[in-house]
C-alpha cells in the first residue's frame, strides 16, 4: 500500500467518525425537540385541568352556600312554628260547642 492509499484510508475513517458524531448530534436534537413538544402539550393539559378544577370548586362553593342558606331558612321556619305552638293556649285548641 502506498502513502496515498494510507492517507485516503485515514481521511475516510476520520470523516466517518466526524459524520457519525454529526448524525448522533442531529438525532439527539430531534429527540429533544420531540420531548419539548410533549412537555409543552402536557403542561397545557395540566393548566387546563387546573382551570377546570378552580371553576368546579367555585361552583361547589356556591352550591354549598345555597345549601347553608336553605338550612338556615328551614331552622328559622321551624323555630317560628315551635313558638306559635307554645303561644297557642290549650283552650284555643279545644273544640267547643256553640
Amino acid at each position: 500500500m502506498g502513502k496515498k492509499m494510507k492517507k485516503l484510508v485515514i481521511v475516510f475513517f476520520t470523516s466517518m467518525f466526524v459524520f457519525q458524531g454529526i448524525a448522533e448530534a442531529a438525532s439527539v436534537s430531534t429527540r429533544v425537540r420531540i420531548l419539548e413538544s410533549k412537555v409543552y402539550k402536557q403542561d397545557k393539559k395540566i393548566k387546563q385541568y387546573s382551570r377546570q378544577q378552580k371553576q368546579l370548586k367555585s361552583r361547589v362553593d356556591v352550591g354549598l352556600q345555597e345549601i347553608k342558606d336553605i338550612n338556615f331558612q328551614v331552622k328559622s321556619f321551624m323555630k317560628n312554628v315551635d313558638v306559635k305552638k307554645k303561644n297557642t293556649s290549650k283552650s284555643d285548641m279545644e273544640y267547643s260547642f256553640p
